[in-house]
């Protein structure tokens, strides 16, 4: 079993080599459509509208270049966008193109802020490359840091460990394991993907 800096290491590394991603929000909606979603910023603003904003702060775990976090926080007029990612490349893209929101390196285990921070965690596609033995560890910082989460994840029904184009995927039955962790407010399936909004 790798140990886990190794791990996120070499997910580091490998994030570098494969960047860049979308340089545009309309790219991010094509490929939304590309996979099905025939209205996916309503799909968003329709889970966002539930969230109940007292801190005024939202965390993009996994922020990649704060496209989507940019979004969000133009949807939601006085709160306050910072994202993380583990891709330094990613970090030094989303400071260029969004300067309205805070961006940190992530080292994959440790969210770099303090408690209670937050009102809302957003997480798209992420957790998949998290590893089983460490989703408990990651489940703990998110309720130490936020109130809700809302995370958007492909649903495979079973956990099964695939490895596709040289990346590992730590697939679950999210559903049941999310439930398992949180408390669901929200949670629907959409063109294969689990949408949930949870209370921490």
């Amino acid at each position: 079993m790798k140990k886990p800096k190794p791990y996120y290491d070499q997910v580091r590394q490998k994030w570098e080599d494969e960047y860049p991603s979308p340089g545009e929000l309309g790219e991010v909606w094509d490929f939304y459509k590309e996979c099905g979603y025939h209205t996916p910023v309503a799909s968003f603003t329709r889970v966002l509208e539930k969230v109940n904003w007292e801190r005024g702060r939202i965390l993009d775990f996994g922020c990649d270049n704060g496209l989507l976090l940019n979004f969000i926080c133009n949807e939601l007029k006085g709160v306050q966008g910072f994202g993380i990612d583990i891709n330094p490349r990613s970090i030094n893209e989303a400071c260029k193109k969004v300067v309205n929101c805070q961006f940190k390196l992530f080292d994959g285990l440790k969210i770099p802020f303090e408690d209670n921070y937050f009102d809302l965690i957003f997480t798209s596609a992420v957790i998949k490359h998290i590893r089983y033995e460490d989703r408990e560890r990651i489940y703990n910082e998110f309720r130490r840091v936020s109130k809700f989460l809302f995370v958007i994840e492909v649903d495979s029904h079973k956990q099964e460990t695939k490895t596709e184009q040289g990346w590992t995927f730590y697939l679950s039955d999210f559903r049941k394991e999310f439930e398992a962790n949180f408390e669901p407010l929200d949670v629907r399936s959409e063109c294969g993907d689990l949408w949930g909004l949870y209370k921490l």
